[in-house]
């Protein structure tokens, strides 16, 4: 499995006039569909740069394999009229090493996205979802290529919205790498003040549904708690707490999620964004703890 940083979306911000919510489309928790490309009213560049760091220990043995990652990532969004035209890449690499276990991995993610504004408080949003990667193993490498799909839509009015999202599954026999489940997401969220909105995520992956001949997977579950605060009229901070059951389909499996962001404005339409993130995961053979970095930056045009 590809270690990616912006994979488990690490929150930032770009402020823009006329949207009742604000994120860094890129990689914030509280982006769950394109639809929510909505709040893209004139043109949106986004960049992100992170690394992350940490182990997992096998039991029982208590062998420890060290963990990397890297991951760059761009993305622009362009209004037109009431369409929102956009565009994201990830690029991420990866490697684990240790008790003579050896793996490295890249992968590179486009994302084209269309959101259209069916009237002021209904948007529909679609996305083609193309990956390509290779996996190296000290006996060869392992090259894969699979495409998903994603649907949503989303209610917003004033102080709130909701958003539901289903991305397509991908199976393929031969190459684990190329698998991914089926997904649905449900978010919401209310600004409780004019500068606090709380927001709540649900995520569900149908791991079954991917047949594998040597391991039974089970459906994952993940519920996540999402803060959003404007500190003053030019900084921006954005906590989320996430639980998740059945990691990656693994029965037993529980991992659970920090995100930590912060972003100030350097000019009206220019921002820069720091970010944190702490994961640790325990199941029946092994346990896990990774740290993550990463910069942002959003242009508004």
């Amino acid at each position: 499995m590809l270690l990616s940083v912006s994979a488990v979306s690490i929150p930032a911000f770009a402020q823009e006039e006329g949207a009742g919510f604000e994120n860094f489309l890129l990689s914030s928790p509280s982006i769950v569909s394109p639809s929510q490309h909505y709040q893209v009213t004139a043109g949106r560049f986004e960049a992100l740069a992170g690394l992350l760091s940490g182990s997992y220990e096998v039991k029982p043995g208590g062998t420890e394999i060290d963990l990397e990652g890297q991951s760059l990532a761009a993305a622009y969004h362009q209004a037109l009229g009431q369409m929102v035209l956009g565009a994201d890449i990830h690029y991420d690499t990866s490697k684990q090493e240790g008790g003579g276990f050896d793996l490295e991995g890249s992968e590179t993610a486009i994302r084209p996205s269309l959101a259209f504004a069916i009237s002021p408080i209904f948007s529909l949003g679609a996305s083609i979802n193309i990956f390509s990667g290779e996996d190296d193993y000290p006996t060869g490498s392992e090259s894969y290529n699979y495409n998903t799909f994603t649907v949503g839509g989303t209610l917003h009015q004033g102080p709130w919205e909701a958003s539901l999202a289903l991305s397509t599954a991908n199976e393929d026999d031969d190459k684990s790498s190329a698998n991914a489940p089926q997904t649905i997401i449900v978010h919401g969220r209310y600004k409780v003040l004019p500068v606090l909105a709380l927001g709540l995520r649900y995520d569900q992956a149908d791991y079954p549904g991917i047949e594998q001949p040597t391991q039974t997977l089970e459906t994952e579950t993940s519920y996540s708690l999402i803060l959003e605060s404007a500190v003053s009229d030019n900084s921006r901070v954005e906590v989320a707490f996430r639980s998740f059951s059945n990691s990656s389909g693994i029965d037993g499996s529980d991992l659970t999620q920090i995100f930590l962001s912060g972003g100030f404005d350097l000019a009206p339409n220019m921002e820069l964004g720091a970010q944190l993130q702490f994961v640790s995961g325990e199941s029946d053979t092994s346990e896990s703890s990774i740290t993550g970095y990463a910069l942002t930056f959003a242009m508004i045009n």
